[in-house]
């Protein structure tokens, strides 16, 4: 998402992208690897840049070991050389459930053990796993 002042913005190719103007925000969905030409019209002109496409290869949590008592930790989608992705919209099936951001996985008062979670996003279901630790 690219906070600026806007009124529109589209793609040159919706077979790579899809764009929505939410309020101050453009949310891209990506459609299929590639790179497209994002247009942002806003108030005193227009913008285009590139921007690319890429599928998500794995997914890691960091850390993959936390004491308890620990608020969070943080779910990387990663492409396949390793950049981290964004999928804003993923979901998360297990006893931990999302944090107070898109990317977080909540542990709170989660005891000490191993917590398999599934992690939705990029249309594919990641398993993971968070171990958490006594203090």
């Amino acid at each position: 998402q690219v906070p600026i002042a806007l009124t529109t913005a589209s793609t040159a190719n919706l077979a790579i992208a899809t764009v929505k103007v939410l309020a101050d925000e453009i949310e891209v969905t990506g459609v299929a690897e590639g790179v497209t030409t994002l247009h942002a019209g806003a108030m005193g002109g227009a913008d285009d840049r590139p921007i690319g496409v890429v599928a998500i290869d794995h997914v890691e949590i960091q850390p993959a070991v936390v004491a308890t008592g620990a608020r969070s930790v943080t779910i990387l989608l990663l492409d396949r050389d390793g950049v981290s992705d964004v999928d804003s919209a993923l979901t998360v099936s297990g006893p931990l459930g999302l944090g107070d951001r898109w990317n977080y996985l909540a542990i709170g008062n989660a005891q000490a053990g191993n917590y398999a979670e599934t992690i939705h996003a990029g249309g594919a279901d990641w398993p993971v796993t968070v171990t958490v630790t006594a203090q």
